[in-house]
């Protein structure tokens, strides 16, 4: 049988998605971080527009606060909910946000 989940289909990996977000001016004490929010919010724009909204929120907040440096310190800015502050954590001790990573690769779950 020859089909697209065929032995014999060639592998291709799909083509990232080119995503529409501009990158934080890097002399912000949060880019980092607001670039993280940014292409969460980029990614989940068709799967969950509410979630997308709440990610834009959380990156305006950080693009206009001093430097952060947890996530509980975070949750204490405006539109930063528990969850967030969570991301922010992850993200200070590892440098990825796994959801993002999950996100990057195609997996929606």
């Amino acid at each position: 049988a020859k089909g697209p989940f065929s032995p014999l289909a060639p592998a291709v990996a799909p083509k990232p998605k080119k995503l529409k977000f501009t990158k934080a001016d890097p002399s912000l004490p949060n880019a980092a971080l607001v670039d993280v929010f940014e292409e969460l919010a980029e990614h989940e724009f068709a799967l969950d527009k509410f979630k997308a909204v709440a990610y834009r929120k959380v990156a305006a907040s950080l693009r206009n606060s001093s430097k952060i440096t947890s996530g509980k310190e975070a949750t204490k800015l405006p539109g930063i909910g528990k969850v967030s502050g969570e991301k922010i954590d992850e993200f200070l001790l590892t440098g990825k946000v796994d959801k993002l990573e999950r996100l990057r690769m195609g997996i929606t779950s």
